[in-house]
């Protein structure tokens, strides 16, 4: 009696105790926001640098541009977005002998046998409903601003995209760096024309909304365009590498926006690529997460697939916008010896700099003249002192006028008019 009445007493205590224990053991494995928020700008400090000098190189990134970055854009009150390619499927599936099945295989995210599924039970669905979903009109201001409204200015030749809709084309032609061509599908012979010649081409890969002739939806287009795969699963599946594959993954650095890079083709055959060249490198703009657990599986993954990622705090997605500013920024600014640029107070004649400022001015009569003499007088004192350090590409537009075309060889109209941040000064 006095044994149970002593485990009945310490019962409580024994659960406290393990409930401590649990609570101990969650908050070491998640993070707090600030700690996420140091560990974010402590794992994208070397990333930047290495994007910025990828950057620089003649080369640079070809953007590889996934769904992720048309969700974003508002379309019209009835359809407001783009429908995500799961809601698509389960719609087509639904009511159908298939649903069940289509069910099960997006669960655990196999969307090619989805599809394949959905294709042969009704053929000839899929390409309507996609022309149905993407075919629509949008509105200038939705790509003047956000991600997309960066990636005119960090592409400098071809572009991938496995979207079918026309997000890209629209935010390019606005910008004025409008795609020369377009490749729809796996088109090999044109898409290295492209390449070979740095020329700013979109490829489409997976095709386009308003052409039926050239699609990769199902298992069998996928093996076609990207090589075949066989049964298995993660790590362990075997992938023939396609050609379409090492030529898109192999010639130059990618950069990864709004691909989820999880358990699709892509992620297959990056891996096997990985495991031939484990010199390649690409970049990726990825989500972090609060759990220790999850974030370090997660970098385990990407590590795997030969991609360095920029962090961003989970759910809050302006900060991709962040990121793209800081490597355009990083990218366009030209870095100066001071020597070259800043002579010594005591060796120059106090009138002789706003004299050139002056007569840079008249050279370029389009700034505007009086509006611009406060940022004219501004430079000059900052010369004059010492304390400037280089000029930055996307500049305020008064300064980007009348200065950052001598300094940087850079028209207006091809820098982004609202990207802040015009000079940084030596401490």
């Amino acid at each position: 009696m006095l044994g149970a009445t002593l485990d009945r007493d310490l019962a409580p205590m024994k659960k406290s105790k393990k409930a401590i224990k649990k609570r101990g053991k969650t908050e070491a494995t998640t993070l707090t926001d600030d700690e996420l928020r140091e560990q974010i700008n402590t794992e994208n400090s070397d990333t930047f640098a290495a994007l910025e000098a990828q950057l620089r190189s003649p080369l640079g990134v070809i953007p590889f541009i996934g769904a992720g970055i048309s969700a974003g854009i508002r379309l019209d009150r009835e359809r407001p977005t783009f429908p995500p390619w799961s809601e698509l499927l389960r719609k087509l599936a639904k009511g159908t002998s298939v649903e069940s099945k289509v069910e099960a295989l997006l669960k655990v995210g196999d969307y090619e046998r989805a599809a394949t599924t959905v294709d042969k039970n009704s053929p000839g669905i899929l390409a309507q409903s996609i022309r149905d979903a993407f075919n629509r009109d949008i509105p200038d201001a939705e790509v003047l601003h956000g991600p997309v409204s960066y990636l005119p200015y960090l592409a400098s030749g071809p572009v991938i995209t496995t979207n079918y809709d026309h997000v890209l084309e629209d935010a390019f032609r606005l910008a004025h760096r409008g795609f020369a061509d377009s490749v729809v599908g796996p088109q090999e012979d044109r898409i290295v024309t492209a390449i070979h010649t740095n020329q700013r081409v979109l490829f489409k890969i997976h095709g386009d909304c308003r052409d039926r002739m050239f699609r990769v939806l199902t298992s069998a287009e996928y093996d076609a365009a990207y090589g075949t795969i066989s049964t298995g699963t993660g790590a362990g599946k075997h992938v023939a590498i396609g050609r379409l594959s090492w030529l898109l993954f192999t010639n130059r650095p990618l950069f990864f926006l709004g691909c989820s890079l999880e358990n699709d083709r892509t992620v297959h055959v990056l891996r096997a690529i990985k495991q031939q060249l484990p010199g390649l490198t690409h970049f990726a703009v990825m989500a972090a997460d609060q759990s220790r657990r999850r974030w370090t599986s997660r970098k385990r993954h990407l590590d795997g697939l030969g991609i360095r990622s920029l962090w961003f705090f989970p759910g809050r997605y302006g900060e991709i916008e962040t990121i793209l500013n800081g490597a355009l920024e990083r990218a366009s600014t030209r870095r100066m010896e001071l020597s070259m640029v800043v002579p010594k107070a005591s060796a120059v004649k106090p009138a002789k700099l706003p004299t050139i400022l002056g007569d840079l001015l008249e050279k370029h009569p389009d700034s505007g003249g009086t509006p611009h003499k406060r940022d004219i007088n501004l430079i000059s004192s900052s010369l004059y002192e010492g304390s400037l350090s280089f000029f930055s590409a996307p500049m305020q537009a008064s300064i980007r006028r009348c200065w950052a075309i001598n300094s940087i060889g850079l028209s207006p109209r091809n820098l982004k008019a609202r990207t802040s941040s015009a000079i940084e000064r030596r401490s």
